[in-house]
């Protein structure tokens, strides 16, 4: 008697603490908010693949979490040619969820789409397929997508954005709570992803990722980390391409006024045309046409005091045609604006200024610019110049 009584006080005592968590309003403004975002989408095209392309539509209440028994029913029509679809799934058991994640995104105009998926165990739920009102077949799945479209992106933080998806996780991580006792604060796991997505640094995101191992939000974190995955690899394919570029020209630290003439002999005959801090290619009556290619070191400087060098330059083509030298210029502009990011590249109006990605104030900085070479305007050419070496 004793032990039936205890039980039942531990009974009584769980079925309180749930109640003060899940409540019948919470889950009741849950259901309507995620039933009014995904009404939004009426009449939404969707691509599920490419040679079926749907129109979507949703009941009024299209999503319900029932109060006395915690499982969800979720409902979707889809248009596809002559078929109207409806899709129902009933008795959607949220506690055995184990990822919630956004699914896809894009625009359908200004408009942002997001789908939140819902993945469960491997035939897990059943969905209902009517086709024209018939009942056509049954279906086993392991997941479901909630639909949401915006009509503008204008909520004061990433948060306040996602308030249907962070509240679903809740509500779901609540449920499995209630089974499998994770031991997590339930409360602190949202306020710390909310948290992270308003700040959306990577640090953020990967301490959550390691406070929260197991967090049904795991892999949605894995999916928001993604773009600086991205980036990184971005910025090593940036970097390889500029200094596969200087690796034509002999760019590196170390270069100074003893040892310039003996990596790069095509540069010796500076030696003969000195001015100031500089050596320039000599210059030419305006009917002789300047060196040209790679190797053709148009001027070398150093800063004054200082034997290390401060900026080259090559002269990469020539022509008595401004036109033409012109459209050659932009061909090599255009071969870096195709292969690095626009970031590094600022527009000049003889030409543009390339930071290495390595960062804005440190690398080699190269400027493409053009110029005439005499004051006659004999010859017109473009140079490549290199600078602000980098000598940490």
């Amino acid at each position: 008697m004793k032990r039936i009584a205890v039980l039942i006080i531990f009974i009584l005592s769980v079925s309180l603490s749930w109640a003060q968590e899940i409540s019948s309003r919470s889950l009741d403004s849950l259901s309507a908010l995620i039933s009014k975002n995904q009404s939004r989408a009426e009449g939404l095209p969707y691509k599920i693949n490419e040679n079926d392309p749907q129109t979507l539509s949703f009941p009024k209440e299209n999503f319900r979490i029932w109060y006395y028994n915690k499982l969800a029913t979720h409902a979707v029509r889809k248009t596809s040619g002559n078929k109207e679809i409806l899709e129902i799934t009933e008795d959607i058991d949220l506690s055995k969820a184990y990822h919630l994640g956004f699914h896809h995104f894009y625009f359908h105009g200004s408009s942002p789409v997001y789908t939140y998926r819902i993945w469960f165990p491997a035939n897990e739920i059943q969905t209902q397929i009517y086709e024209n009102g018939k009942l056509v077949r049954k279906e086993t799945r392991s997941h479901i997508d909630i639909i949401d479209l915006r009509s503008a992106r204008n909520e004061r933080s990433s948060s306040d954005y996602h308030k249907a998806y962070l509240t679903l996780g809740y509500t779901i991580n609540l449920l499995m709570n209630a089974k499998t006792q994770s031991g997590y604060d339930l409360q602190q796991i949202n306020n710390d992803l909310i948290a992270s997505m308003d700040e959306n640094e990577e640090e953020e995101y990967l301490n959550f990722q390691q406070k929260y191992p197991q967090s049904i939000y795991n892999q949605t974190v894995i999916s928001l980390l993604r773009p600086f995955e991205k980036a990184r690899e971005k910025e090593k394919s940036d970097i390889s391409y500029v200094d596969n570029f200087l690796s034509k020209f002999k760019v590196r630290k170390g270069l100074n006024e003893n040892n310039i003439f003996y990596e790069i002999p095509e540069a010796a005959y500076l030696r003969q045309h000195k001015q100031g801090s500089c050596y320039y290619q000599k210059k030419l009556n305006k009917k002789d046409k300047p060196a040209v290619g790679p190797y053709a070191v148009n001027r070398v400087c150093y800063s004054v005091g200082n034997p290390d060098l401060s900026s080259y330059s090559y002269i990469m083509y020539v022509s008595a045609s401004q036109e033409e030298v012109l459209r050659e210029r932009d061909k090599l502009i255009e071969e870096f604006t195709k292969n690095i990011a626009d970031k590094y590249i600022s527009k000049q109006p003889d030409g543009v200024i390339i930071v290495h990605p390595r960062g804005y104030n440190k690398g080699v900085r190269i400027t493409i610019k053009h110029d005439n070479y005499t004051r006659h305007q004999q010859w017109y050419f473009y140079t490549v110049s290199f600078s602000e070496f980098d000598r940490n």
